[in-house]
């Protein structure tokens, strides 16, 4: 395909969550970065092919691509501030209180993995017993810390190495979504919910 005419857009995204201090291991552990430094770059680069291949598919080609860092009066103009309730300045001093408590948390990481993991498993098996073949799965960015690495899913769970793995914002009681192709060659999707919920 040849461009012949082009739309100008501008995407904004917000790496805040993804970069707090909690959820850099295991984000460094999905992208396959050891150095931290080059971490921001990855995340980038994950988020571009994603973006590129989102296109791709809906018949758009890239002709410039490129980072940049808004200033902050830009960052002003976006944002509308939310005056805070008196139920969230007290949810948010909790948070605060609880965030300088010295707490191992590696145990209960290990923990949500393994549970998440089962919850992962048990929506492949579902998947192949009707014949369908997966071909995508989006993790929440709020639950890397703790997601499964592509090569812990091939491990584990027996995915093939064709299957894309990435991560998108996604809603709060969403964990994850599972992209995949029934037999009738119809694009389905299915759910993987935090906590207590379940499958859809």
């Amino acid at each position: 395909m040849v461009a012949i005419h082009a739309i100008n857009i501008s995407l904004g995204f917000d790496l805040t969550e993804m970069l707090k201090p909690e959820n850099i291991p295991g984000i460094k552990a999905f992208l396959g970065v050891e150095n931290e430094s080059n971490l921001v770059e990855a995340i980038l680069q994950a988020k571009y092919k994603r973006i590129s291949e989102v296109l791709g598919n809906n018949g758009f080609d890239i002709i410039h691509a490129g980072v940049s860092q808004l200033n902050e009066q830009h960052q002003k103009e976006m944002t509308t501030p939310i005056k805070e309730s008196p139920k969230q300045r007290m949810d948010t001093t909790a948070h605060e209180e609880n965030a300088q408590k010295d707490v191992e948390v590696t145990e209960d990481i290990s923990v949500e993995k393994r549970e998440l993991l089962q919850k992962l498993k048990q929506a492949f098996e579902e998947i192949t017993k009707e014949n369908g073949e997966i071909t995508n799965i989006k993790y929440n960015e709020k639950i890397i810390n703790f997601a499964p690495s592509p090569e812990e899913l091939k491990v584990e769970a027996g995915i093939d190495d064709g299957v894309i793995v990435n991560v998108e914002e996604e809603d709060e009681d969403v964990s994850a979504v599972i992209t995949y192709v029934d037999k009738d060659q119809n694009i389905k999707f299915k759910q993987i919910m935090n906590a207590e919920e379940d499958t859809k």
